[in-house]
């Protein structure tokens, strides 16, 4: 079995699976994208899906939906067929366009993810898992720069794991079949409990630290009142 086929392979076994994220890199650079949508046109129909790219004005071009005869650039939250299922767009530069695009998604496509890591936000995946109802979110690299997205990708596997406690936190593979992912799941998944675990103690031990500062201070409002009391008698 080639590359491609091992690739197709393991992108249906994550449909058909519990988890909820898969990750997507490799160095075909304009390709990944498009093997996940013409799975998704073999695997749905009337499905309603998002693609969420780096810029509204790069739709029509060949490289992101342009191969797929959208001729034109389209509006953040416009909907329109293709293939069997049908898609809305926004950009993942841009919040103020992901209230125009639906709720609820079937699945949601984010391409290029480089761009997110260089800029270091993660509030266009954050949204992802927090404020929509997405079955099937695919996080797609342009370029196979795998130490840099696994750094990226800490910071917002703590949202992953609220999110999701009971699944795999993320599935990845490589387009070019270096598979990692139960490597990285561990990982992220130790790393995301450790930084649940301090978050909790650290706001219990602030809170723990007010009340003794304000009893304290009450205290110490009531010895002076007191003080204050018995010079005047």
């Amino acid at each position: 079995m080639g590359n491609r086929e091992q690739s197709v392979a393991q992108i249906e076994e994550f449909l058909e699976s519990n988890d909820k994220c898969m990750l997507l890199t490799g160095t075909h650079q304009y390709e990944k994208h498009k093997l996940i949508m013409r799975i998704l046109n073999k695997k749905l129909e009337r499905h309603l899906i998002l693609f969420r790219t780096n810029s509204m004005q790069n739709i029509e071009n060949e490289e992101f939906l342009g191969w797929a005869k959208v001729k034109r650039n389209l509006k953040a939250g416009e909907r329109i067929k293709i293939g069997k299922n049908f898609y809305e767009c926004d950009s993942l530069n841009t919040s103020s366009t992901w209230h125009k695009t639906n709720h609820k998604f079937s699945c949601a496509i984010l391409y290029p993810l480089d761009s997110l890591c260089r800029s270091k936000k993660l509030n266009a995946i954050d949204d992802l898992f927090r404020d929509k109802e997405i079955s099937k979110i695919f996080l797609v690299s342009w370029t196979d720069q795998k130490t840099m997205i696994i750094q990226f990708l800490r910071g917002i596997s703590l949202a992953m794991l609220c999110m999701m406690p009971r699944k795999r936190i993320l599935r990845t593979i490589n387009v070019s079949l270096v598979y990692f992912s139960k490597e990285i799941s561990c990982a992220l998944s130790i790393y995301c409990k450790l930084i649940c675990f301090l978050s909790i103690w650290s706001t219990f031990w602030l809170c723990g630290f007010r009340k003794v500062i304000m009893y304290l201070l009450r205290a110490m409002k009531n010895i002076s009142g007191g003080r204050a009391t018995l010079t005047g008698t």
